[in-house]
């Protein structure tokens, strides 16, 4: 870690711990909510995307959601029902590959791009607001998109997100808007929160919550082996989260200092 990241993730360790700690939230409404899959050919790479929005004629804001490790568009099917009752326009892909990080944030930023162009295969348009959400892995590849400055963009969000071999940290400093991150406890799935020196290299305004004794398996999907409600738990921060955001007036960032968050220690 840099000296200057590390000053940061010193001065936010020494700041107040900022717990999920809401009891069992009842899931978003998906009544109405509709899923198309498509293959979609992105240049490089032929994906299979599943998208999820709620019919109508008012323009919404994109979501791009990208999952872990070993995952599929399938382990992220609750986070697209969820985002799209919140009013979203959902693309969750299979990501191309399961080692190359470029590619992904290849196919990550060529739908964002389509998306926030209205550019998707559904019938809803998009009111130029995007976010980028992802799941360990994906948390990196959706930060190292973010940084890359392709498309103007509202919010990220990780979701217990894993770096490798510090390429998060030398993109955390290239990212500036609003973000959330997540975590669940340290364990070897995440690294044992190697997530640390990363977020603590986040350039805007960030806010860093855990929810004490989940796993990381949490983060990702309420299906077994998870605990349902502690997912919803995740679910509803990032919903309260996106909200605020993207109704927020414009706002300078907030500097490093400033953050407020929790970084717990294996």
């Amino acid at each position: 870690m840099s000296p200057t990241c590390l000053v940061r993730a010193l001065s936010a360790a020494c700041l107040t711990a900022t717990c999920v700690i809401a009891g069992n939230l009842p899931p978003a409404n998906a009544a109405g909510v509709q899923k198309q899959t498509h293959r979609i050919d992105t240049g490089s790479d032929r994906i299979e995307v599943d998208f999820y929005y709620v019919p109508g004629s008012v323009p919404k804001p994109v979501a791009v959601v990208s999952h872990g490790f070993l995952g599929n568009r399938h382990r992220m099917a609750a986070w697209g029902r969820r985002l799209a009752a919140d009013g979203f326009l959902v693309a969750v892909p299979t990501n191309p590959a399961i080692v190359s990080i470029d590619r992904n944030v290849s196919s990550l930023r060529f739908l964002l791009t389509r998306g926030s162009q209205s550019r998707w295969p559904i019938p809803v348009v998009s009111n130029g607001q995007t976010v980028l959400i992802g799941f360990s892995k994906g948390g990196l590849e959706t930060l190292l998109v973010a940084a890359s400055h392709a498309v103007p963009l509202q919010a990220w969000v990780g979701l217990d997100p894993v770096d490798r071999d510090q390429r998060g940290s030398v993109a955390a400093r290239q990212v500036q808007v609003p973000g959330l991150a997540i975590l669940a406890a340290p364990s070897p799935m995440n690294a044992y929160g190697n997530a640390r020196a990363m977020l603590a290299c986040y350039a805007g305004p960030l806010q860093i919550k855990r929810v004490p004794g989940a796993r990381h398996v949490e983060a990702e999907s309420p299906d077994w082996p998870a605990d349902p409600n502690t997912f919803q738990r995740f679910a509803s921060e990032v919903s309260r989260f996106l909200k605020t955001t993207l109704n927020a007036p414009t706002a300078p960032p907030l500097p490093n200092a400033l953050k407020i968050g929790d970084f717990p220690q294996p």
